[in-house]
């Protein structure tokens, strides 16, 4: 009887969880993925982003580029209690010269597997696909890094004070990609003076 119910309330707490899942609209997505940025050159966005994953983490960032942008891809791990969590996260930046600008439209991947120990000693292995990063919380602190790179705004948003937002419920989401003190080197980096990318 007891485990039954144990068993019930279990099934009603996953219920509760999957429906109180958050996922951006399409109008959502496109407002949270692109930017219009007025004033600047193509090549002075796409120098701007380069610089940022730098000053993130260093070299660990493989940049490619193309004729619209590029394609940044970074590998990492991570230790955890029980185990080690590794993957790839993608970001595919393009940008599109305007009358009074650019428009930018940014896209993250992630790859993710997590293998973990089990009681026994054994490893098992659950992998995980490129799915995009759900949420507006990492669009929201690239475009703010972005901005300050470029000269539209003074001040840099460090991984506390964008943690500080989520918590407020203003942004949501995973900011992991470079909020991570697990695997980035330098969460809040040492930014250059605002428009020092230009």
């Amino acid at each position: 009887m007891a485990k039954s119910l144990i068993t019930a309330c279990l099934l009603v707490l996953l219920a509760g969880c999957a429906a109180n899942k958050q996922h951006l609209t399409r109008e959502e997505w496109l407002k949270t993925t692109s930017r219009d940025i007025e004033g600047v050159t193509k090549e002075q966005v796409i120098s701007a982003a380069e610089n940022l994953f730098h000053i993130a983490d260093g070299d660990d960032f493989l940049v490619v580029h193309n004729e619209e942008g590029f394609i940044a891809t970074r590998g990492w791990g991570c230790y955890m209690v029980f185990g080690f969590q590794s993957g790839i996260d993608s970001w595919q930046l393009k940008v599109i010269p305007t009358a009074s600008g650019v428009k930018a439209n940014l896209q993250i991947f992630r790859q993710m597997q997590a293998v973990a120990a089990m009681p026994t000693g054994t490893p098992y292995t659950t992998p995980g696909g490129g799915a995009p990063v759900d949420g507006n919380a990492i669009y929201d602190l690239f475009w703010s890094r972005l901005d300050y790179l470029l000269g539209k705004r003074a001040d840099w948003t460090t991984c506390k004070i964008h943690d500080e937002k989520i918590a407020k419920g203003l942004i949501w989401g995973d900011n992991s990609a470079l909020c991570n003190g697990c695997n980035i080197s330098n969460n809040d980096g040492i930014p250059p003076a605002p428009g020092g990318s230009n």
